[in-house]
């Protein structure tokens, strides 16, 4: 597996500065020198918008990976096709799973839309990998892993988060991916919400690859609302892992975020929109 150095772009995020777009949704581009760039979910729509504004250019993408099938990382996918007929997708083999909400006191369906499923299920078998715990992407030092063991008695699924319409089954989010680099300076993880949690995430990653060192943690880490004690946990893991840097975007939470830079001001960072990190 190649080691490089990747460059990623934050396309889509809750935050942005004129004349970028922002929404509640997030995308990034991942783009490696001499080759063609890989993205990590479509997010609502704006990627496309952010992606002119910045110069990239969306119909060069060799793969897209999916995190999950909410709709706030899958939405902009058929139109994603629709520019890029030719990219690769990588994502969870439960990518189909139901999801439900209860967080607006009324049900909602927040999963692939019938029009996005039916663009997945429309490409070609050699167009798309449907992962089973993990798939890789040698060239790029990419592996995809999926089906997070949820193993921290800290890190509970959502309690208004469920896969079955009576609402009597929580959500344990079995679709949900997350990127490894292997880069120079240790593992990059790319996570689009995180729903099996900050530690479980890592800890999986951790084990799979042997313990190899992780220096970033990028993405939504799914902390808005989580009790003092949850947080006061995930900044030791941080800290007892000694991992460089901590980029949380999306569905972190404004709060989380503040109280993740406070604690850890050396190791975190806020993106937005535009933001590039180098490794």
């Amino acid at each position: 597996m190649t080691t490089q150095s990747p460059s990623i772009t934050i396309l889509a995020d809750n935050t942005a500065i004129d004349p970028l777009l922002s929404e509640h949704g997030f995308s990034c581009l991942i783009e490696f020198e001499g080759m063609k760039p890989v993205l990590f979910d479509t997010g609502r729509g704006v990627l496309f918008h952010n992606a002119a504004e910045l110069g990239k250019n969306l119909s060069d993408v060799s793969t897209l990976v999916l995190s999950h099938g909410h709709y706030d990382h899958t939405d902009a996918l058929t139109e994603f096709y629709t520019l890029n007929k030719n990219a690769k997708l990588i994502c969870s083999e439960h990518i189909f799973t139901e999801h439900y909400s209860m967080k607006t006191g009324k049900l909602r369906t927040i999963g692939l839309s019938e029009e996005n499923a039916e663009t997945v299920r429309n490409l070609p078998d050699g167009q798309k990998v449907l992962v089973k715990k993990a798939a890789s992407l040698p060239a790029y030092g990419i592996t995809v892993y999926e089906s997070i063991r949820q193993t921290n008695d800290s890190e509970k699924p959502s309690a208004l988060l469920y896969s079955d319409k009576d609402c009597t089954v929580s959500d344990i989010m079995i679709d949900e991916a997350v990127i490894s680099i292997e880069t120079p300076g240790g593992l990059v993880l790319i996570t689009g919400c995180c729903h099996c949690g900050f530690m479980n995430m890592c800890t999986h990653i951790i084990e799979e690859t042997r313990g190899k060192h992780i220096h970033s943690v990028i993405g939504g880490f799914h902390l808005a609302g989580v009790s003092n004690e949850r947080m006061d946990a995930a900044i030791h893991f941080i800290r007892e892992h000694k991992i460089d840097k901590v980029y949380p975007c999306h569905c972190t939470g404004e709060n989380e975020m503040q109280m993740l830079e406070t604690a850890l001001p050396l190791v975190v960072e806020l993106p937005r929109c535009g933001t590039t990190l180098n490794f």
